[in-house]
């Protein structure tokens, strides 16, 4: 009786206990698996805004670098808006670079001035907007803005 009783036991895993093993590391996969996509997602996000900031601070530097005590720009949009890629190459109206490559994200840059009164100063207020658009379509933005005196 004994003998009989063993052999069950040593058979092997139910089709239940098989079951709930399977659903269990499906759980345990799809929690990964949506783990590594938020990184992801995140990641890529962390990557664009730290382009577009830097996009952006170069546009500022450029500024900064010219002698506009001649002929300052009038207040208001200073160019038209510039597509650029994330090296800050410009991106053609067939979007692509002038060798020919086509970026992953093409950024938006635009550029304006303003006058503004400061302790008596007229100040020129220039500010810089980089925009780009992620996988979902959604717009974000990164704004610097800098003070000079004319």
């Amino acid at each position: 009786m004994r003998a009989r009783a063993r052999r069950r036991r040593d058979r092997g895993f139910t089709l239940v206990e098989v079951l709930m093993a399977f659903v269990l590391s499906t759980v345990g996969l799809l929690g990964a698996l949506m783990l590594s996509l938020s990184l992801i997602t995140g990641s890529s996000f962390s990557r664009h805004m730290t382009e577009a900031s830097s996009l952006a601070q170069s546009k500022l530097e450029a500024i900064e670098s010219q002698n506009l005590a001649v002929n300052p720009p009038a207040d208001g949009p200073v160019t038209p808006s510039e597509s650029l890629d994330a090296y800050g190459n410009v991106v053609s109206s067939s979007g692509t670079i002038s060798n020919g490559t086509v970026p992953t994200t093409v950024f938006t840059r635009s550029t304006t001035w303003a006058t503004v009164a400061n302790n008596g100063t007229n100040m020129r207020l220039i500010t810089v907007t980089v925009s780009w658009p992620d996988a979902a379509g959604l717009t974000h933005n990164v704004v610097a803005t800098e003070e000079r005196i004319p």
